[in-house]
């Protein structure tokens, strides 16, 4: 059992707000998870399928469900499926089916944006206030230099998490704010022996 990272909350947030127009209880844990090889190649491992579990009953039977295209205005695959209970709405489960239908390429001008925050000026200064080597950070929190990626873009929000280290879910080491504003975005990182292990978070969607 495990908490959500802050980029599968918003995730589920946006698709609640898309399909049913409410804001979904973030009051659960990931009870049980899957997450299933990809296809080879070198790293980053982009967008592999995964399902996760917040209820012991996630059968279908009377639960109601919502998907969307991780790439917005795409069809056929890389779709994110949402359970919820068909009372309370209380998410009952989460899973993306055939992540590799749509590569990292496709998804370059988010990658670019994300980028561009991660080698802010202020992002900096957070890792320098939190005693970590900004500069050196820096070089790394780059998506291609990640091992594992997931990266959605849902009712405007691109919701992104970056494994550095290692590819398992776990959240590891110490946890540090790079980013905390309602109207821009959500960014973390978790830093382990003064590495940046884990890049977690969301962001609006910004005009080019």
């Amino acid at each position: 059992m495990r908490k959500l990272f802050e980029s599968e909350k918003r995730t589920i947030l946006a698709l609640g707000r898309k399909e049913w127009n409410v804001d979904l209880s973030m009051d659960f844990r990931v009870i049980a998870e899957d997450h299933f090889e990809g296809l080879g190649g070198k790293p980053p491992l982009f967008n592999l399928d995964f399902r996760m579990d917040f209820a012991e009953d996630t059968s279908p039977e009377g639960f109601l469900y919502t998907a969307e295209c991780a790439l917005p205005n795409a069809i056929g695959g890389a779709d994110v499926f949402l359970a919820v209970h068909p009372d309370c709405r209380t998410p009952l489960s989460l899973h993306l089916i055939l992540g590799h239908a749509f590569p990292l390429r496709f998804f370059k001008k988010y990658v670019k944006q994300v980028e561009r925050v991660l080698q802010s000026g202020d992002v900096s200064a957070a890792l320098d206030a939190n005693d970590l080597d900004a500069k050196l950070c820096r070089r790394t929190m780059r998506v291609k230099n990640s091992l594992c990626c997931r990266l959605f873009v849902i009712n405007d929000d691109i919701c992104f998490l970056l494994h550095m280290l290692d590819e398992g879910p776990e959240m590891s080491g110490r946890r540090v704010t790079l980013l905390s504003d309602e109207s821009l975005g959500e960014v973390c990182c978790y830093a382990d022996a003064g590495q940046v292990a884990i890049i977690d978070g969301w962001m609006k969607v910004q005009s080019s």
